[in-house]
């Protein structure tokens, strides 16, 4: 949801909250699901706020997901996580400041 520049969603049990300058959000989901093998299963799901907000989360296992936050990767996030992403485009992740993993 984008409601007066404050965005919300909630993603594989994941909270987030993101400052946006501009209107509208969309998602694209990507699941491949293996009955044979389920650890070859995978699910993606990469959604946009805004014009320069892009989030993607990868499935690791059933409760945690690879974190990228505009093309950036971020570590791992797990169920029950909340991640606020303010007007500088800093993160947190419960409360936590995370840089990408290139600068941390």
């Amino acid at each position: 949801k984008n409601n007066d520049g404050v965005c919300t969603a909630r993603v594989f049990g994941i909270e987030f909250r993101v400052n946006v300058d501009s209107s509208g959000a969309t998602t694209v989901d990507s699941i491949a699901a293996d009955f044979i093998d389920a650890d070859q299963s995978t699910a993606r799901k990469r959604f946009t706020f805004g014009d320069d907000i892009t989030i993607q989360l990868d499935s690791v296992d059933e409760s945690e997901v690879d974190f990228i936050f505009n093309d950036q990767e971020f570590g791992k996030l797990n169920v029950g996580d909340r991640v606020v992403i303010d007007d500088e485009r800093n993160v947190e992740v419960n409360g936590t400041t995370r840089l990408p993993k290139s600068e941390s």
